[in-house]
Formats: structure tokens, sequence, C-alpha cells
């Protein structure tokens, strides 16, 4: 039997503070106190990675393959993700870089290998695989088990990587020297989850489709899988999903109206999602957990629980997003962005009246307006819910975001638009 170490880490709170809690054996959860603010954070096997306000990386825990290794001029980026034993990241002009674990091609062709000696598999010597010929500029990536993701500035899916049970694709959609897998049948995407053996991608109509490992029904039932050589599923019966997550054996979605649904393995519970959970914004997979982030920042967690991976800390503030590694999880504490805005719609003649749900904790909120696709721009500040525009120009239409501020964990992101005019 394994000897199981628990530890969590929950730092003050302040502007976008991580905060960690599960298994430990690693040191996966010892969130650094230097750590500073963070936009990202992702789990992998036994190692966090996560993407610092200022658009540098690190990573902590294992580093065993070398998936802690951040290459020292791997620059500014804009995202980053966690496998098994492998990490990447996209840099700021697109180009991903991967490093960790190459056993089964999960970072790169080795004619993308930068670093390192030549017969490394790892960057424990400080290798790199840098995809800038296979992949060109991409937007997204995620990382599965031995498998990587990505979804390329045209919003085609690519990925690399282990594909003894077509997690990355099949053979027609391979394609160069480099092991890339195109799936072009899915069309455009916009976002993608790597489970341990399987593959989601959300497509631009909202509908979720899968492919690979389908044992625990993770990928979908057979009358939604796409008859011809793609070898994919498209559940059309969840309907519209707005953001995914994929775990050990099964998959999460959020639904448009904030319902989290869940299907494939449920041997830990993973997939009973709780009856008191509403109005979610994220969802996030563990290995054989699940957890949900709720609008006003609370952190929801069920199924296994083997390592206090789905035992919220009960110190733990309000959060802006959730990830998980393979027994352990992960949050982003902070303040959320306003949600439910409002704007009045040509009902005054000389003002425009805008409302939004209060956020937990917020001591007030700056309002912003924005015309026809220009900046927004700071308009004013209340301590209220509701805030009147005075100095609209009539017959224009403004679009208006909200920021909600506390005293103890600071500012939130814009919130989304609302539309709004006078008379």
């Amino acid at each position: 039997m394994a000897f199981i170490c628990t530890a969590s880490t929950v730092n003050a709170r302040g502007e976008n503070t991580v905060a960690a809690w599960g298994y430990n054996g690693f040191g996966q959860t010892n969130v650094p106190v230097n750590l500073g603010a963070c936009k990202q954070v992702d789990g992998g096997g036994n190692q966090t990675v996560a993407l610092r306000n200022d658009n540098s990386v690190i990573a902590w825990g294992s580093n065993q393959q070398g998936q802690c290794n951040v290459p020292l001029n791997l620059g500014a980026c804009t995202q980053v993700t966690a496998g098994t034993n492998h990490t990447a990241a996209i840099r700021q002009n697109g180009i991903v870089v991967a490093w960790g674990d190459n056993s089964l091609g999960q970072c790169g062709n080795n004619l993308e290998r930068v670093g390192g000696r030549t017969n490394d598999y790892n960057s424990v010597n400080g290798a790199a695989w840098v995809k800038t010929k296979s992949l060109g500029p991409c937007k997204l990536i995620s990382a599965g088990a031995n498998h990587t993701l990505a979804i390329r500035q045209n919003g085609i899916v690519a990925a690399w990587g282990y594909n003894i049970y077509g997690q990355c694709g099949v053979p027609a959609e391979n394609t160069g020297y480099f092991g890339i897998w195109t799936k072009s049948a899915l069309g455009t995407c916009t976002q993608i989850a790597g489970g341990a053996n399987f593959s989601l991608a959300l497509q631009t109509t909202g509908f979720i489709a899968a492919w690979g490992f389908n044992g625990s029904g993770q990928c979908g039932p057979a009358n939604e899988r796409v008859a011809g050589s793609g070898m994919y599923w498209v559940r059309k019966s969840l309907g519209y999903c707005k953001q995914i997550s994929a775990g050990g054996d099964h998959a999460l979605a959020l639904r448009a109206d904030g319902r989290v649904i869940a299907w494939g393995s449920n041997t830990y519970g993973q997939c009973n999602v709780p009856q008191t959970i509403f109005n979610c914004v994220q969802t996030a997979a563990g290995f054989g957990n699940s957890l949900a982030l709720q609008s006003d920042g609370l952190v929801v967690a069920w199924g296994l629980n083997t390592s206090g991976q789905s035992t919220v800390p009960t110190n733990l503030g309000t959060c802006v997003s959730v990830a998980a590694g393979d027994f352990f999880s992960l949050a982003i504490q902070g303040t959320p962005p306003p949600t439910n805005l409002t704007a009045s719609n040509g009902s005054f003649t000389n003002q425009v009246a805008v409302r939004w749900g209060g956020v937990s904790g917020a001591s007030s909120y700056f309002v912003f307006r924005a015309v026809n696709g220009s900046a927004a721009i700071h308009i004013g500040t209340t301590t209220s819910n509701t805030f009147t525009d005075f100095t609209g120009a009539s017959k224009t239409k403004y679009t208006y975001f909200v920021k909600a501020s506390s005293m103890e964990a600071g500012t939130s992101a814009l919130s989304f638009g609302v539309t709004g005019w006078r008379k």
C-alpha cells in the first residue's frame, strides 16, 4: 500500500492567490510563498504549473521527468497545462512549448527538440520541444495523461502523443513528419480537454465532440457516434454547453443555464453532481473527483476523496477559477466578476440605468463603458449594485461592464458586457 501524504495550502487571500489541497507526496500542494498573483493554474500527475499575472510560468511538485524544469528562455505566455509527467505552455506569439516526459511523444518530435542530451526522452537535462513548424500559432492547449491537444488559430484541433486508444486521432488524420493528428472533421472548436486516454472538444455549435477510449462511456453512447473514418462522438443529447472538463475516465460539462452534467465512470461517485449546486461558471475533473465553481465564488467538490482532494478547505475564500491534478485540487482565490447585468434600453431620455447581482465580500464596484467595439473606459464607482449613467450621448448604444472590488481579495476581472442606450 502506498503511503498517502495529504496537505492543503490556503495562503492569506489577496488578488488571485493560488490554493491547493489533496495528495502532497511530491510537494504539489505546497504553493510557493513568493508565488504572487496568478491568472491560471493546472495540475498534472504530481506537479502543478501556474501562469503568473506578469505572464511568467512557474511549476512545482514532482520533477522526476523534468516536468517542473520551466525553460529559461520560455518568455511571456498566455496559457499553461499539465499532463501525467509533462507540462506545456503557449507563448504570447502562439507557439507551443512542452517539457518533461516525452517517451510517448507527448511533448513533440525530436526534430522539434531544443537543448538536452541527444539520448534524452525527457527534460531532466534541459530539453524542451518548440512546436513551431508542426503547429504554427495556437490559441489553446490541454494535456491529457500522455497526449496533448491544441486549437490552432483557425479553430481546428490538433493532437500528438500516446494514441493507442485513438485519443489523438485515426491514421488518416496523421500528417507530416511531426506526428500531429489534425481533427478537421470536428470543424472549428472553442475549447479542448484532455482526459486519461480520451479527448473532448467544444464545437462552435455548442455541442461536445469526444474521441479515444470509451470503456466507461466517457466519450458517449453508441447512438451518438459519428459514422465514417473520423471515429468520434458528438454529444447532441447534452444540448448547448459552454465549458468542458476531462478526468481519468469521466467528463464534465457546463450547460448554458449554469447546470453541471457528468458522464463516464462513476466508480467513486464523481458523476453524482450534487443537487445543491447552482449557477456554475466552471468545472474541473481529477482522476476520480469533480469540482465546480459557482457564480458566487464558492467551490464544490465530490467523488474520490482518499487524499482529501474533495474536501474543500474551510478557510478557502471566494474563487475565480478551479483546476485538478490526478489526486489533488487547485483554485485561484479572488473576487469573482459581477453577473446578471442589465441595462435600460431607451427607457429614459437622459440616462441609462445599469444593474447587476451583488458579489459577496465586495466593498465597491467600478463601472466601464464602451462604444462600437472601442476599449472600455471607467465612468464611475459605486458601493451599491446599481449605477446611473448620465453622460452618454442620446440614441447611442453602449456596452457596459462592471468590476467588483474587495478590500481582502482585490479587484475582479471585467464582467460580461450588457448593451444599453438612452432616448
